[in-house]
């Protein structure tokens, strides 16, 4: 089984009046990179306890709602997906995610939106990040990213954490929403997975010969200056190697 480490949380709140910033700034020498975003409707949906999946909220009226007076406008999507509330059964659904490559010993960001559909009412959730798409092999071993418990903000909120993985491959993150019978429902949307790359070795001041030096950017494109003729500068994972042609 692949390891998943957990370097630090970093949970951002974004109310009406309040934001917290989500990314190592520049003067920490880190930028995001997007390697994967999706509003989360294209993920699978299943139930491991209860009658409720997840589903899509622009095809479910009861959904949408009253995910329309969540301020889902500061997610960046303009859909999402929602679980309605059982009077019966305590609520265990799953949305799973396509598989994400990764690349081990990387460090990435994992962020997800997530509202209750009521103030009064308190929901439990979590995120699950694992090597199989199989909601309950999830459940059972995958690495819990963020969970909370008693959650009832009806406005949008922003969760982060940071991972690196120590294996490249094929990852799968689940969504999962673990309430008790008679509560209101929740909604998640904004899903997004940013590789987070270092500034400083990804831009590189190259001297290829006495008669050029060349400002390389973070995919090769030549910033400043002009390459010698018959030799270039690839970079690479933030590594800049002469190449003679």
């Amino acid at each position: 089984m692949k390891k998943i480490i957990r370097l630090n949380s970093l949970i951002a709140l974004l109310a009406l009046s309040s934001s917290i910033s989500l990314y190592a700034s520049e003067d920490e020498g880190l930028t995001p990179e997007t390697v994967y975003s999706s509003d989360m409707t294209d993920w699978t949906f299943s139930h491991l306890g209860g009658t409720m999946d997840w589903e899509d909220v622009s095809g479910n009226p009861a959904l949408y709602q009253y995910w329309k007076d969540t301020h889902y406008d500061f997610t960046g999507c303009d859909n999402g997906i929602g679980v309605d509330y059982d009077d019966d059964n305590d609520t265990d659904a799953w949305a799973v995610s396509p598989a994400v490559e990764l690349e081990g010993n990387q460090l990435y960001t994992i962020t997800v939106w997530a509202a209750a559909a009521s103030n009064g009412d308190p929901e439990n959730f979590k995120l699950v990040m694992g090597t199989t798409a199989d909601a309950a092999e999830l459940a059972e071993s995958g690495t819990t990213l963020v969970e909370r418990t008693g959650f009832s903000s009806y406005t949008f909120t922003k969760f982060t954490e940071s991972v690196t993985p120590d294996e490249t491959g094929e990852y799968y993150f689940g969504f999962n929403c673990f309430s008790e019978a008679e509560n209101y429902g929740m909604y998640a949307t904004g899903f997004k997975v940013d590789k987070m790359v270092d500034i400083e070795t990804g831009v590189t001041s190259v001297a290829v010969d006495a008669a050029a030096t060349v400002l390389y950017d973070l995919r090769g494109n030549v910033v400043s200056g002009k390459p010698a003729r018959g030799v270039y500068v690839k970079v690479s994972g933030g590594k800049a190697t002469k190449v003679i042609y």
